[in-house]
């Protein structure tokens, strides 16, 4: 599951990708799941919810022409508006970071972040960033 946070109406609404559409969670649950992540994330019912909104959508048109919204039409956000953390794991793929002109380690090097390096509130994803390009990381898992 990829969950979104996206721009419409001007309000952030919370989302899951399916295919070229995303699943607006608040109208398919009638208001049970509001706002983006990481609200409903961090709530197993509710995470439990989204999911099987999110299969309803995949098997049921109907559904999906009420409760889904056409992906390149929509205004994508940061994912988590304002994470608690921001964990990142250092460049360990030897061939990419070779490629990039980056020195590896013999091990995965963990790093802490503030929570200001994933941008929040009304700030927009850029579609390429190239802060991110730059960042020797290889992945990034953020703390709810």
């Amino acid at each position: 599951m990829k969950f979104v946070t996206y721009l419409a109406g001007g309000s952030h609404r919370g989302g899951a990708i399916l295919g070229d559409r995303v699943v607006d969670l608040a109208s398919a649950s009638h208001g049970r799941i509001l706002g983006p992540a990481p609200g409903f994330l961090s709530d197993e019912y509710l995470l439990g919810e989204a999911r099987g909104l999110i299969e309803q959508a995949g098997a049921d048109e109907q559904f999906a022409a009420r409760h889904c919204r056409p992906l390149a039409s929509l205004e994508l956000l940061s994912p988590i508006p304002r994470p608690g953390k921001v964990l990142c794991l250092g460049l360990n793929y030897r061939d990419h970071a070779a490629g990039r002109g980056f020195r590896t380690a013999a091990a995965p090097v963990p790093e802490a972040g503030r929570p200001g390096r994933v941008p929040g509130g009304g700030h927009r994803r850029p579609a390429q960033p190239r802060a991110l390009r730059r960042l020797p990381c290889a992945g990034v898992a953020l703390r709810l």
